[in-house]
């Protein structure tokens, strides 16, 4: 189990990286300037969610290296996408000065913020790290982001590290 809890500990550390989101709404126009539409409080929505190691689904990964049954494998992976992303009360707010303040619990992070002239890219900088998810919906009352972490990180302990694959797509409301 403790290969497990290690396994729920490094993904939910990089999962949380993870800033903004929403779903797909056609009927929604966009407006202009680009900025304006990301500025204002968003909240969590929804989330989809994927995990590999060494490019294998997670079940399948957790049946062959650990001889889990689909069962075990199946709530494994159920646990680890439950504790990636406890956002369920989680709110984003993104200010006309480019900068943001994103609240989880008893946590706030603050940093900055820039969305690509072409709207597909949103870099999000706090802590002296930076990351640019891809933005698939931006409307002015949804966001919908993907993006793709990976990690290396021994989870059978044989000495040599796994590739983490996380890739999520995430949505926030206005």
């Amino acid at each position: 189990m403790k290969t497990i809890k290690t396994i729920l500990q490094t993904l939910s550390l990089a999962v949380s990286l993870f800033f903004v989101v929403s779903c797909d709404d056609n009927d929604e126009k966009l407006i202009t300037p680009s900025n304006q539409l990301l500025e204002g409080t968003w909240s969590y929505e929804a989330a989809e969610i994927e995990f590999t190691v060494n490019g294998q689904d997670i079940i399948d990964y957790l049946i062959e290296v650990f001889e889990l049954s689909d069962a075990q494998a199946a709530q494994i992976a159920s646990m680890l996408k439950e504790d990636s992303f406890e956002f369920t009360n989680a709110t984003w707010k993104f200010n006309r000065d480019n900068t943001f303040t994103a609240v989880q619990e008893d946590e706030t992070t603050i940093g900055t913020w820039s969305l690509s002239d072409d709207k597909k890219k949103l870099t999000l900088t706090s802590d002296g790290e930076t990351d640019i998810v891809d933005v698939l919906v931006l409307t002015t009352s949804k966001l919908q982001i993907f993006m793709s972490i990976e990690d290396q990180i021994d989870i059978d302990e044989d000495g040599i590290n796994e590739t983490i694959m996380i890739d999520a797509k995430l949505k926030l409301k206005k």
